[in-house]
């Protein structure tokens, strides 16, 4: 299920998979479409066609006079196809104006692209900037000049998307009589066949996402096609888009828990609950172990597979009976979609980091029935030079970018807000404001000992949100006396045991309503 966040409502869509025999209906759909746009796209690829599809107005609106329907082709078809390309258009415009920006001016390349984000470009992302500096460094390094962006190699559009946001209405366009309920989805969908274009009707059974999405009170809005091509063949999915206002009050909580990301091979952040009176509680930290060193035998995996592919190519050319050289091909061939599956496993279990860290903080919140989770700014943070090549690759910018994005659509689902705090030398003092020896990790206090620096970086953060009187901490093993104050806090243990049941009711919902019952029967007579 994927999500995108507005300010007032939150966006969330879910992929349902289409029948098989509809593939070849559905293939014939996309490449029309892929055809359509790629035409499209290489007539609007100057600065009049920049121009006209900038307008306010809808992209197929602003396009629709420059373009004359064929006659073979559907109104509805045509129109979601100029759709599409306007929204191309508008997205290389503002590609234009920020490449042109770096362009006229090379040492931004050297910036980093949070500096650059905040006094050039604002409503741009990080990774956006990062991509544009990466074109322009790799045009310096080879010594290529342009003297107009139109000179750059224009966009190809792949064909994997066919939108439907140009139709009249949800239930009479593309998909007409469109029906979603908690039992079934019903829809037809227009598709070419021989000279013409014909009806075909769907029926799928609901998944239970989308009925937990209905039963939330989220609208149903323009849905999607997708084609997703694997090596088993190609795969088409329905892709339902829900939309929900939210209205958000803004209250000074009593208590917050406070994140301070910190990735490396130890652990991706350090966390703590601060209260407005002063306590803090114990440390949490969030670790990732286990994927990280499955993310390291995959690399090893895919270094091994490029040296034999290597190996082989070299022998390949060295020979020159045919015969060889067919089975040496064949070999690379193998090795190759061996190394692309290694290579997708790795980019999977790299998401799955960012995954498992934003739902251990959302429910971290939950456990201790707080409404509002502290994070530090990250546009004030620069990214690491780690010397490990997989640190490097495994929390390299998209990391920090994805993260507060990633966190505050979560937590907007579950009625929690997130709150981003200048982390300006959070770690480098005491919470207690008093100066402090570093020694590796931690920070030494004339008063309270001891502490991991992020587990101070993350007290201070929380501080600096409630701006509490003075901080008292709860008791850490081996640096301050552990007869603290009592406090509402979750002890460490109670948050493991609210974790460990959370996950336990998620197996449960896995079974049936009978099954459900005998295993409760069962724990309920050995207890």
């Amino acid at each position: 299920m994927g999500r995108r966040k507005t300010e007032n409502k939150i966006v969330l869509s879910c992929k349902v998979k289409l029948p098989k025999h509809l593939n070849f209906y559905l293939h014939n759909l996309f490449e029309k479409n892929k055809y359509l746009v790629n035409s499209q796209l290489e007539k609007l690829w100057n600065e009049e066609g920049f121009k006209k599809a900038s307008s306010n107005k809808k992209a197929w609106k602003s396009l629709e006079p420059l373009f004359e329907r064929p006659p073979s082709v559907p109104s509805r078809v045509f129109r979601n196809s100029l759709e599409l390309s306007g929204r191309i258009i508008r997205s290389q415009r503002e590609r234009q104006e920020l490449f042109e920006l770096i362009y006229s001016r090379p040492c931004l390349t050297l910036w980093p692209e949070w500096r650059v984000k905040r006094e050039f470009s604002p409503s741009q992302s990080p990774l956006f900037i990062l991509n544009v500096q990466r074109q322009v460094k790799n045009l310096i390094r080879r010594n290529v000049r342009i003297s107009s962006y139109f000179e750059l190699e224009r966009p190809e559009f792949r064909g994997d998307v066919f939108l439907t946001d140009a139709d009249d209405s949800v239930l009479d366009g593309q998909f007409k009589k469109l029906k979603v309920s908690e039992e079934r989805i019903e829809l037809e969908v227009k598709v070419p066949e021989g000279d013409g274009w014909v009806w075909k009707k769907v029926e799928l059974e609901t998944p239970g996402r989308v009925r937990g999405l209905l039963r939330e009170g989220y609208t149903l809005k323009a849905p999607l096609l997708k084609r997703d091509k694997t090596h088993r063949g190609e795969e088409y999915y329905l892709v339902l888009v829900f939309e929900k206002e939210i209205k958000e009050e803004e209250k000074r909580p009593d208590s917050v828990p406070s994140i301070d990301l910190c990735p490396s091979m130890r652990r991706l952040a350090a966390g703590c609950v601060v209260e407005r009176n002063g306590k803090v509680s114990r440390p949490i930290y969030f670790k990732a172990e286990r994927v990280v060193r499955k993310i390291n035998l995959l690399r090893e995996e895919v270094s091994y597979l490029k040296r034999r592919i290597d190996r082989l190519y070299l022998e390949r050319e060295k020979t020159e009976k045919t015969e060889v050289k067919e089975k040496l091909q064949r070999k690379i061939d193998h090795l190759f979609r061996e190394r692309k599956s290694k290579e997708r496993k790795m980019r999977n279990l790299r998401k799955e980091v960012l995954e498992v860290l934003t739902n251990e903080i959302i429910l971290t919140a939950k456990a201790s029935g707080i409404d509002t989770v502290v994070i530090e700014d990250l546009s004030f943070k620069e990214v690491p030079e780690w010397r490990d090549k997989t640190l490097r690759w495994l929390f390299s910018t998209w990391f920090y970018t994805k993260f507060s994005e990633r966190l505050k659509e979560k937590a907007k689902r579950e009625g929690i807000r997130v709150r981003e705090v200048n982390p300006a030398n959070t770690s480098k003092g005491c919470f207690c404001g008093r100066e402090v020896k570093k020694e590796g990790h931690y920070l030494i206090c004339s008063v309270h000992g001891k502490y991991d620096r992020d587990y101070t970086a993350s007290i201070n953060l929380g501080k600096r949100y409630l701006k509490p009187p003075a901080l008292e901490v709860g008791g850490i093993p081996e640096t301050v006396p552990s007869g603290g104050a009592s406090s509402s806090i979750l002890s460490p243990s109670t948050l493991m045991a609210y974790l460990k049941l959370v996950y336990c009711y998620f197996l449960l919902s896995l079974y049936s309503q009978q099954v459900r019952t005998r295993i409760l029967n069962g724990v309920v007579k050995r207890c």
